[in-house]
């Protein structure tokens, strides 16, 4: 073919060429793909293009005798590919729980559809749409057509020019009427998390810090026993509203196969996070078995209400 350039004119700029015309960005071609494009006369092709080329800047997918939308396959389309993602539900009321989801679909975006099933891994259909939306920059939703102390199963489905494709599936336990329930995310809120220990084999483990482990150690052995120590910002939950009850979802990544009961108390006294590690003898700041960070607990592995038991969690 020659030595070959590439124009920024815009495919869709040639005379004859039919609209509607999608752009296709840099980021929605993958880079394997090379474009050939003679130079452009007078808004022409000349020599003609690969059967499918894209323009270098901003253009339609443009052939031979075609310039237009992108087909639906590979390397524009993705089978596959998570185009839509509906997150956890930070505030869930009584008549139902307040969504927001990310999506991307570019030129091949035609809508958006909430829906609410009854059972896990439904289908949505007619009968479960809740809303629809034929904005691309809508991201959120606010259910009120729920019923109070009823599970909720929601999707969003995207749809496109190539087909619809639901989300992943979020469900909730919709809270009793005067109620509501907050869902506090570390991905979404800040939280401060630590794990303190005392070992009778290390004399300087009482005043080390764990802040900057990705980690967290819990649980006791013949010589060292791990606390976590949690914190959480509230600041989402309205001055003077009463706390009815809460719960925290941990994952494990990893556990002995002996039996394990973990016992949570609410902390008496402020303390720091820190940025230390347990890789790291030294003592580095921040709360240990000794101290909140700055000042000495009143008992050493932290200033609890051990009078009151806030929750219980075995393991067998």
């Amino acid at each position: 073919m020659g030595s070959s350039t590439t124009s920024t004119t815009a495919c869709a700029d040639i005379p004859g060429a039919v609209a509607p015309y999608y752009v296709v960005t840099n980021a929605d071609i993958a880079s394997s793909i090379t474009v050939l494009v003679t130079p452009l006369v007078a808004g022409v092709v000349t020599g003609g293009l690969p059967p499918i080329a894209a323009a270098a800047t901003g253009g339609a997918v443009c052939g031979d005798d075609y310039c237009g939308p992108p087909p639906c396959e590979p390397p524009y389309w993705k089978p596959g590919v998570a185009y839509v993602s509906l997150h956890v539900p930070a505030t869930v009321r009584p008549a139902g729980a307040d969504l927001q989801w990310s999506g991307s679909a570019g030129q091949y975006f035609r809508g958006y559809e909430v829906h609410r099933g009854e059972s896990a891994n439904f289908i949505p259909t007619g009968a479960t749409l809740l809303a629809s939306f034929d904005d691309p920059t809508v991201s959120s939703y606010n259910d009120t057509s729920g019923s109070p102390e009823e599970p909720a199963f929601y999707k969003v489905v995207l749809l496109t020019s190539c087909g619809t494709l639901p989300s992943n599936e979020q469900d909730v336990l919709l809270p009793p009427t005067g109620q509501t329930t907050r869902v506090i995310q570390t991905t979404t809120s800040p939280i401060a998390a630590t794990t303190i220990l005392a070992s009778g084999a290390d004399p300087t483990s009482t005043c080390r810090n764990a802040g900057g482990d990705s980690a967290l150690y819990l649980g006791a052995n013949s010589n060292t026993v791990y606390r976590v120590l949690l914190q959480f910002d509230l600041a989402s939950i309205p001055t003077g509203a009463t706390v009815s009850d809460a719960a925290v979802l941990l994952d494990v990544v990893s556990a002995s196969s002996e039996r394990a009961t973990v016992v949570s108390h609410a902390m008496t006294a402020p303390w720091q996070e820190g940025s230390g590690t347990l890789a790291t003898s030294a003592c580095t700041g921040g709360a240990s078995w000794q101290s909140g960070g700055t000042v000495n607990w009143s008992t050493p592995g932290g200033d609890t209400d051990l009078g009151l038991e806030r929750a219980r969690y075995r393991r067998s």
